[in-house]
């Protein structure tokens, strides 16, 4: 932390995603690389570590992805805002034919505590 001006815990924030998706269809699922959403919003390294997993079930699918950034000098505001054109993407296929895609907006999603 030696690019950081006297860093305190308070200036560091807890990013967490879960995504669930129902059905037993074959599908590819895209989440964003959160370490370079939150390194763009003023060009300052803020992501700090994170890891990241799948689980994969005959019913259901779940991605979870937690980081942790360094929030100091940033708002709720801006925090939305370099995530309100991030997806998650969701293609469906068939014998490698795509017959299906969506997309959920991660802006609109956030919650902070």
């Amino acid at each position: 932390m030696n690019y950081l001006k006297d860093p305190k815990k308070d200036d560091f924030r807890k990013f967490s995603l879960t995504f669930q998706i129902d059905g037993s269809s074959k599908k590819r699922v895209n989440i964003p690389d959160f370490k370079k959403v939150i390194n763009t919003i003023d060009n300052q390294q803020r992501y700090w570590f994170g890891n990241s997993f799948e689980k994969e079930s005959d019913n259901s699918d779940i991605y979870k992805s937690e980081f942790i950034f360094y929030s100091k000098g940033i708002t709720k505001d801006t925090i939305i805002k370099a995530f309100e054109e991030k997806k998650v993407k969701v293609i469906f296929y068939k014998k490698d034919k795509i017959i299906d895609e969506k997309q959920y907006n991660i802006g609109d999603s956030l919650i902070f505590e």
